[in-house]
């Protein structure tokens, strides 16, 4: 094995792999960051539906050949080709033949998450202090234990499930990947336990790690779902994704239900309104409910905006900003609405209060089609900027 390397504009990156992969036979290429560990570096959080901008500036390409001469030839071409033109070849180099299993696996060792409550990889010997062991295989799917977030979640599980008698009669991990969560409700007591992916490798995983554990998890793709509500939702998934499915979660949830989400740096205080419900964000209160704020208040009034019911939001988004008029979210959630239900002074007065809190909005809502109602508007294109 031979590896070429190649410094590139980071914007040329993915056309240059893509060339070396499908013109020159690569047996893989990985892009990193050129700049990684000096004042230059840019960090990127790739999710869906985030806007990442400042981006790498410099990007490094390491092709992956099976030969010296492949790896040589790819390089002559490269630097012949108009693509390849401000590329420049840092080396090639022959690759150590390693047990990439065995690193791989060097990389995973045995995991605390509370005192006696262990992740074990099926590789590694159980820890003598363990007490409590999830022994786990992840694959090719996501779920070490590792992650910050599934270590919250897991220990939400320990702390919640410990010393109590069946206290989830019916469970779902939305997002399960290797099963880790589905299998540690399961530990502590929780009953019926559903667990959906779209990958199916991690579908597969979860089965697999269940088996290994002796806990039964019925597991597939979102559309295998049976119905019926769950006592406690497991969602540790991407934010953007949990924004868009939480409408759809919450409505899944038994009258008493917990719906346990992972958001990194969340941390806020909560009280329950309605005995026996729970709604948990981690980093909370134990054992108290999440309290919303900001945006996350007009979450509630999702529904109504995408069902179309304009009016109705509106009505009951008025209601929303009298009980917490510092939130400058739900001013401009509610303007949206009342420009789509016909209702343009109240748009044009709600806009300008939510710009007048947070500016950023003044540009959102050029761009923002449910200003289209009132765009023409007088007001409108004096609030935004667009007035003569």
């Amino acid at each position: 094995m031979h590896s070429l390397t190649v410094l590139v504009g980071a914007a040329s990156a993915d056309a240059l792999s893509d060339l070396l992969t499908d013109d020159h036979g690569a047996l893989s290429v990985s892009i990193e960051d050129a700049d990684a560990g000096s004042p230059d570096e840019r960090p990127v959080f790739d999710e869906p539906g985030i806007d990442q901008r400042g981006g790498w500036r410099r990007a490094r390409l390491s092709a992956l050949f099976g030969e010296e001469a492949a790896a040589t030839s790819a390089a002559a071409a490269l630097a012949a080709s108009e693509l390849g033109r401000d590329a420049r070849i840092e080396s090639i180099a022959p690759v150590d033949e390693r047990d990439w299993v065995r690193l791989t696996q060097a990389q995973f060792g045995p995991t605390e998450i509370e005192p006696g409550f262990w992740i074990v990889p099926t590789w590694s010997v159980v820890p003598t202090e363990a007490r409590r062991v999830i022994r786990l295989d992840p694959g090719m799917a996501f779920g070490t234990g590792t992650h910050p977030t599934t270590r919250m979640c897991l220990r939400w599980i320990a702390r919640q499930g410990a010393g109590r008698k069946a206290p989830w009669p019916r469970v779902l991990d939305y997002g399960c990947g290797s099963g880790v969560l589905a299998i540690a409700a399961g530990l502590f007591g929780a009953g019926a336990i559903d667990a959906v992916d779209i990958d199916p490798a991690a579908v597969e995983a979860t089965v697999a790690n269940a088996s290994a554990n002796a806990v039964v998890v019925r597991a597939g793709t979102a559309d295998s779902l049976g119905s019926g509500s769950f006592d406690l939702i497991l969602a540790n998934i991407l934010a953007t994704p949990l924004k868009l499915l939480a409408p759809l979660l919450s409505t899944r949830l038994a009258p008493a239900g917990t719906l346990v989400f992972a958001r990194p740096a969340v941390k806020r205080t909560a009280f329950a309104e309605e005995p026996g419900t729970t709604i948990v964000a981690l980093g909370g209160t134990p054992g108290k409910a999440y309290e919303a704020q900001g945006g996350e208040l007009w979450m509630p009034l999702n529904h109504l905006y995408e069902a179309g019911e304009y009016a109705e939001a509106a009505d009951r988004g008025r209601d929303l900003i009298e009980a917490h008029p510092e939130y400058a979210g739900p001013l401009y959630n509610l303007a949206c609405c009342e420009s789509l239900a016909g209702r343009p002074d109240d748009a044009i007065e709600h806009l300008r209060r939510a710009i007048e809190a947070w500016e950023p909005f003044r540009e959102l809502a050029v761009k923002d089609s449910d200003f289209d109602p009132i765009r023409d508007d007088s007001r409108f294109k004096e609030l935004v900027g667009e007035g003569s």
